[in-house]
């Protein structure tokens, strides 16, 4: 039993392990057919890769590109066809192979660490290479190596592909060589290239062009600043050649002046021809020389040409034979002939005896001698003779020679040789009677010629003098005068003395001239010819101890005293010049550059010494700066009186006063009001930026609530409504009053000057605040002097402005009680004055703030500003608008107890018609247009589409319709459609503004399809309306546009 319990276990046993065994095969079946599958999947998937790689190998075999690939190590792991071809080495030679065994002439190895870095870095690496084939001949090749990378971006190959540049670089060499010899062509002959695109206005220069302005090559030309370098007289001519060619093509040629950027003057040559692309003009191109050299050469040789015509002497060039090759003007006058017929003849027709035979002669013994001057004759057309002297030179050019003969005519000389024998004669006999002593000495001082005063002085005669020595007569003289008349002997010198000789008249003075003269017969001497200079010397002295009298009071005076003599040197100079300037009177006295230590600018001191000079004045104050010694600049106010003397010239005498501490303040005070001017203005163009921004919002505003207000709307809608619209009317308000202060801070605000009805200016501004006054239950009342004139000149509508401003303040801060207009006046001598009133029995004012109430922004204290609103500006603007007008505007107040502003003003009386000006309280409502009687066509130009939803709904609202443009160009293209009675014209829009396309439409359009245009603008300074108009509007708004003023425009529409 156990036995066979035993067995029954141990074949339960093996069942089990049966079974295990066999599902451990059917698991093994499964995974060898998923490994067989695997294997099929991978077996495919190598073949397609071999297909690609065979397609690859195909695509890389076929290009023109040598493609080779080498491991990291630089061993060849693939070779095309192209390789093959570019190197000479088939793939299965270098398969294998390191690159630099088959490439030694490569210097790859320079380049290898750069290579190796941008490679791993997964960049292509570019550069050319110097390359030898397997033949030993070399090439320029263009290598790319390209890395190859694993599936974890480590590099593990690389590809190389080569391309043969060497027929590039071959060219590229050539042309740098042609560039080269380009380069230097110019360099040589000064000349470069040009070309100016005529569409962009793009110029390009060569690099000799640069050279030629002096600029360096990183500079760019532009056309406008290319042409200033060109001399003021040159540039119209350039400029209408340039516009001429690129007009219709034409070519051009000039020769112009030139200033380069270094200042230097140049004659250039500008040439231009015009390229053709589609039949019109493309580009200009063209050439630049520097032509300097050649002008100078032209310059010189007209000059040279010049010079020889001009010259006083016959000039000519004769060759061997005896012709004239050239004749002057000069030598033609002389002989009586025209140049071409002279130029005709042989020297013999000039000069009967130079017959060819004895010419040769005389050519041959002048060239030995070069230069020769000799007399002789010639004769004339007309058969006369006349004596000559000739100058002849020989001169050698291009291997010829010439003589160039210098003629001149001696018959006056001739004339004059005899005539100087006659003169000898007379000469003698005014020797003799000469009332001047007159005496000729020999060397030693004896008496050679003696006249008759000179013997008289000596209480001598003539006779008793000749041959004795001159001191003889006066013994103390002899020796200095035998001294003399050695020394001009020697020098051959003129001497000129003075002298005091006792005579027996007593002591006299004399001015003497010691002449050396030489006789016929070769002998020295020396004339003497003496002046009695007695009186003269007397009051000489007196003139000196005059003049160091007046040298002296110079001296002494406290302000700066020169004077120049006629050649504008300094001859006074006194202690105070010395103390302002530095320079001692040493210094500047009699020195030639004085003028020049003071006023270094050659300008400026031409224009001083001008002033000084050569304008004869009375007293005259001039400021001038002068230079000190130690080079600070002083400011000189100068007292200047100058005065033309006949003989003497000019000389002036200064008085000078050192201002430069004066000048340094106003100089400062000139600096502050000039930074001031500046703040103003920014600040002025700050507030128009401003009004205009404010203004365009509010265009939308106020137009769209006078919108609402004409619909059905609920109390509190009325409400809200009305409330925005004073918001945004006291925002406007405060606008206008910020624009009216800054005009009149910068000055800019301009008062009109007409006549207007003076009691009806007085009346509405009132009426304006009557129904103010009876809803406060306050009494409004006006009382004007009728003895005063109804029509008076001045500005009505700022006048109105102020007044209008008052009886304002005077109603809002008035509760009980009255408001009275009190306007008086009386007569004065050059018209009236006027006092006008404005008294309430409101809160009044207190002490303290009442000196502060005409202050911009000021207001008596935050509550009230709280209470009553206002931005404090009214106030200010009034009274500076009254002073403006000349007049004043006060206060007197009591606190709780009403205030009385008093506007007092000088004005004239009308006595032409008064101009009558619009009303301001209000615009009568516009009747609307029968759209079927008479239908307008508008237009509406606006850029905005928020203003154009307003303006249209005015529009509509009032039955009119409107086509719509967003800036002048539509406004164009839509007159071209159809004609419009009126324009509403924004001022501001993109592509064209409204001032343009009014300008085209009255300068394009025929007069009777000229529509009404009205300018609509967020700007409101002072002069926007007179712009506007002067464009040919025909009527201004300012923005925003309220519905009463936009109707009462268009109503006007014609």
């Amino acid at each position: 039993m156990s036995g066979w319990l035993g067995g029954s276990e141990r074949m339960l046993e093996e069942g089990e392990t049966l079974t295990a065994l066999q599902a451990e095969i059917l698991d093994l079946r499964r995974r060898l057919a998923d490994v067989e599958q695997e294997r099929d999947r991978l077996q495919r998937e190598c073949d397609a890769a071999h297909q690609q790689v065979q397609f690859q190998d195909h695509i890389l075999q076929g290009i023109g590109q040598a493609v080779m690939a080498t491991r990291l190590d630089g061993t060849i792991i693939y070779w095309n066809r192209s390789a093959e071809a570019m190197y000479g080495w088939q793939a299965d030679e270098v398969l294998g192979r390191n690159i630099l065994d088959i490439t030694p002439a490569a210097d790859w190895g320079e380049y290898a660490v750069e290579i190796m870095e941008q490679l791993r870095a997964g960049e292509v690496w570019s550069g050319e290479f110097y390359v030898q084939r397997r033949d030993g001949t070399t090439f320029y090749a263009l290598v790319q190596n390209v890395p190859v990378t694993d599936e974890h971006g480590v590099l593990t190959s690389i590809i190389g592909i080569s391309s043969d540049i060497t027929a590039q670089k071959q060219a590229a060499e050539r042309l740098q060589a042609s560039e080269y010899l380009l380069q230097q062509t110019q360099r040589i002959g000064r000349i470069g290239g040009w070309e100016l695109d005529i569409a962009t206005q793009q110029v390009t220069w060569t690099d000799e062009v640069y050279r030629i302005h002096e600029v360096p090559l990183e500079y760019e030309p532009e056309i406008d600043e290319a042409i200033r370098f060109y001399a003021p007289q040159s540039v119209p001519m350039l400029q209408q050649a340039l516009a001429q060619a690129m007009n219709d093509g034409s070519p051009f040629d000039l020769e112009l002046a030139f200033i380069t950027a270094q200042g230097r003057p140049l004659w250039v040559r500008a040439q231009g021809n015009v390229l053709f692309a589609d039949d019109r003009p493309w580009k200009v191109i063209g050439t630049f020389q520097d032509m300097t050299v050649r002008r100078q050469f032209e310059e010189q040789l007209q000059l040279t040409q010049f010079a020889l015509d001009q010259a006083p002497d016959g000039v000519a060039f004769l060759n061997e034979a005896g012709d004239h090759l050239y004749v002057n003007d000069a030598l033609c006058r002389m002989l009586g002939y025209d140049r071409a017929t002279l130029l005709t003849l042989h020297v013999s027709d000039i000069d009967p005896a130079l017959v060819p035979p004895v010419w040769q002669q005389i050519w041959q013994q002048m060239r030995e001698q070069e230069t020769v001057i000799f007399e002789g004759e010639h004769r004339r057309r007309d058969g006369s003779v006349f004596a000559v002297e000739i100058a002849s030179h020989f001169v050698a050019f291009r291997e010829q020679v010439y003589l160039c003969s210098f003629t001149r005519d001696i018959t006056e000389r001739k004339r004059v040789e005899l005539a100087l024998k006659q003169s000898e004669e007379r000469y003698r006999l005014l020797f003799d009677g000469s009332i001047n002593p007159l005496a000729v000495c020999d060397r030693d001082g004896i008496l050679v010629l003696i006249n008759k005063q000179a013997a008289r002085n000596l209480d001598s005669t003539v006779g008793e003098c000749i041959g004795k020595p001159l001191g003889t007569f006066v013994p103390t003289f002899h020796d200095r005068t035998v001294i003399r008349i050695r020394e001009v002997l020697s020098t051959k010198k003129v001497l000129f003395v003075e002298d005091t000789i006792e005579l027996s008249q007593g002591q006299r003075w004399f001015w003497s001239l010691l002449q050396p003269i030489k006789m016929s017969d070769g002998l020295e001497l020396v004339q003497i010819i003496s002046h009695d200079i007695t009186e003269r010397k007397q009051a000489e002295e007196l003139l000196r101890a005059s003049e160091e009298r007046l040298r002296t009071l110079v001296q002494a005076m406290p302000v700066m005293l020169d004077a120049f003599d006629a050649h504008g040197l300094i001859v006074a100079w006194n202690a105070e010049c010395e103390r302002v300037t530095g320079y001692s009177a040493a210094e500047v006295i009699g020195n030639s550059q004085a003028m020049q230590m003071f006023y270094p600018d050659q300008g400026y001191r031409d224009a001083m010494e001008q002033t000084v000079f050569e304008v004869e004045l009375d007293f005259r104050n001039m400021e001038w700066d002068l230079t000190r010694k130690d080079g600070s600049i002083c400011t000189i106010s100068w007292s200047n009186i100058s005065k033309h003397y006949p003989i003497a010239g000019w000389a002036s005498w200064a008085i000078g006063i050192d201002v430069t501490e004066q000048k340094q303040i106003e100089r400062a005070l000139k600096h502050s009001r000039d930074a001031a001017e500046a703040a103003s203005r920014t600040k002025s163009a700050f507030l128009a930026n401003m009004s205009h921004e404010i203004r365009t919002p509010l265009n939308a505003i106020l137009p769209m609530t006078q919108v609402l207000l004409e619909t059905n709307l609920t109390a509190e809608q009325h409400e809200a409504v009305i409330t925005i619209a004073t918001g945004s009317k006291a925002l406007l308000a405060l606008i206008s009053d910020i624009l009216d202060i800054s005009r009149i801070e910068q000055g800019s605000l301009v008062l009109q000057n007409e006549s207007f009805d003076f009691f009806q200016c007085v009346r509405e501004a009132a009426a304006l605040f009557a129904p103010q006054a009876a809803t406060k239950h306050l009494a409004l009342v006006v009382q004007i002097d009728e003895t005063l004139p109804h029509h008076l000149i001045g500005d009505i509508v700022r006048l109105r402005q102020v007044i209008i401003n008052l009886v304002s303040n005077a109603v809002k801060f008035t509760d009980t009680g009255s408001i009275a207009i009190d306007v008086s006046g009386q007569p004065q001598e050059h018209g009236w004055q006027i006092d006008i009133a404005v008294r309430d029995t409101g809160i009044g004012i207190s002490a303290e703030v009442l000196p502060l109430i005409f202050d911009a922004f000021t207001q008596a204290d935050t509550s009230m500003t709280r209470r009553y609103g206002g931005s404090g500006l009214g106030l200010a603007i009034s009274r500076q608008l009254i002073t403006l007008m000349g007049g004043s505007l006060d206060v007197a107040s009591h606190e709780g107890r009403g205030s009385t502003f008093t506007i007092s003003l000088l004005t004239e009386a009308a006595d032409q018609p008064f101009v009558v000006l619009p009303q301001m309280d209000r615009v009568s409502e516009p009747a609307v247009h029968d759209q079927h009687h008479r239908p307008l066509r508008i237009l509406l130009a606006e850029d905005s589409l928020l203003n154009q939803r307003v303006m249209l709904r005015l529009l509509e609202k009032r039955g009119y319709r409107a086509d719509v443009a967003l800036n002048g160009q539509e406004v164009l293209a839509c007159l071209q459609q159809q004609h419009y009675d009126l324009i509403l014209m924004d001022v501001q829009m993109p592509e064209m503004d409204g001032i343009e396309a009014t300008r085209r439409i009255r300068a394009e359009w025929p007069a009777e399809e000229q529509p009404w245009i009205i300018a609509i603008t967020a700007h409101a300074l002072e002069g926007d309306r007179e712009w506007c108009l002067a464009a040919g509007m025909d009527d201004y708004l300012s923005k925003p546009v309220q519905s009463e003023q936009l109707f009462a425009a268009i109503q006007q529409v014609k």
